[in-house]
């Protein structure tokens, strides 16, 4: 029988890529139904407990800014069997810490190393694909991706119900063995040393600079960050509003939940085929624009009649439809990141991160757990991703407009 053996070494490379972008979303998810216990084990507040998710946030927007430049200048394999490496130190710092401000310590190193599995695969798929071919990459790894949030928080429950709150941390040094073990036999370095980077702090610096400058990848960029501070503050909101506003169980609330991440695969799947017969951008600017009008529809409904069964399709539908967004705006992010994959990788990672957390926090200061208040802001975001892509759009056309005066 005749294996293809280039494609099954391609195949394998995606399946380990999408591995390592979920090693955040894991480490985040699978540790949340833990903190009550946590917080009981080390006798301190819910909000110390709380804290070991900001500092895991804080750590993965600073971890991809440092990372980003070494994955340039070193190439792509060593940056990310250290991340892997840093990701099990701080695990095993987790599970020994005798006191809370161990583990936030722990839990910082962890990020430190979850970094790397998102800034280095988006270079590793930059280098070796094509801007069509990279959109249909990036779509399956945001595809294993969402699939975390799905399983990850039902297999931390599962844990519990049979040890203590340290078999989640366990079961996370595990994965974290297994993904580094994964790089060592399965990730080929990507950048040829002749394409590495010599540069210092002060070129990094301008590298950024540049990158800032660039208008069009700032545009797919933020169209990103908006689109993400949208879902942080639907997930952040989410709980409140189903549960506090429409009596919505926690079971039930669950199942809603993981329909919309259900939805967010199925649409990436239907990216793939769109892709083979159009481009990334139409399909991007499309889908965004159907995300507003949904996002609209949802706002005007909370604000005349929040049934729930009304508020369900369109929320159910804006969510859905992020499954066209991301594959697609991350490879055209990278298509313009002037050939800098891992310093625009980064950069990528730290601005969704600080916006999307500062969603997340401009909404918790408005205090309010209405329907129309997470409408609101899914719909402000919306328009946000949309007036980004517009501008690229824009500039696209002034572009070709000037290429057809020029001959």
């Amino acid at each position: 029988m005749y294996f293809d053996t280039a494609r099954i070494r391609s195949f394998v490379l995606i399946a380990v890529l999408g591995l390592l972008t979920a090693i955040d979303a894991i480490a985040i998810d699978m540790y949340l139904p833990a903190m009550p216990s946590i917080q009981m084990h080390f006798g301190t507040t819910a909000a110390r407990v709380q804290a070991s998710l900001t500092v895991f946030l804080i750590g993965l927007a600073v971890g991809q800014a440092c990372v980003g430049p070494m994955a340039d200048r070193y190439g792509r394999r060593w940056p990310l069997m250290l991340g892997m490496a840093l990701f099990v130190a701080g695990t095993l710092l987790i599970l020994v810490a005798p006191v809370i401000e161990v583990l936030l310590l722990g839990r910082l190193l962890q990020a430190f190393g979850a970094a790397a599995g998102l800034v280095v695969p988006r270079a590793i798929v930059a280098d070796r694909y094509s801007s069509e071919s990279a959109a249909r990459t990036y779509t399956i790894l945001m595809q294993i991706m969402s699939v975390a949030p799905i399983f990850a928080p039902l297999a931390g429950s599962a844990l519990l119900a049979h040890w203590d709150w340290r078999s989640v941390f366990w079961a996370l040094f595990g994965f974290g063995i297994v993904c580094l073990s994964c790089v060592f036999f399965f990730v080929p370095e990507t950048l040829a040393p002749e394409g590495r980077s010599t540069a210092v702090l002060i070129k990094t610096i301008r590298d950024y600079w540049s990158l800032l400058r660039c208008r069009k990848y700032m545009s797919f960029t933020m169209a990103s960050a908006f689109v993400t501070a949208g879902l942080f503050a639907y997930i952040g909101s989410a709980p409140f509003v189903f549960i506090e506003s429409f009596q919505v169980s926690p079971a039930e609330f669950s199942w809603i939940f993981a329909l919309n991440g259900l939805g967010m695969l199925l649409t990436g799947m239907v990216n793939i085929f769109l892709l083979r017969r159009y481009s990334a951008f139409p399909v991007l600017r499309r889908t965004l624009q159907v995300h507003f009008a949904l996002t609209a529809v949802l706002l005007a409904i909370c604000l005349i009649s929040a049934k729930l069964l009304l508020i369900i399709v369109p929320l159910c539908g804006a969510i859905w439809s992020l499954g066209l967004v991301w594959g697609n705006v991350i490879a055209l992010a990278m298509e313009h990141g002037q050939g800098r994959h891992g310093a625009a990788s980064a950069l990528f990672g730290v601005l969704q991160y600080a916006v999307g957390g500062l969603g997340g926090v401009l909404l918790g200061l408005l205090s309010s757990h209405e329907p129309w208040t997470m409408a609101m802001f899914l719909t402000v975001c919306a328009a946000a991703a949309c007036l980004s892509v517009h501008g690229a759009h824009r500039m696209m056309q002034e572009r070709s407009a000037g290429a057809l005066q020029a001959d």
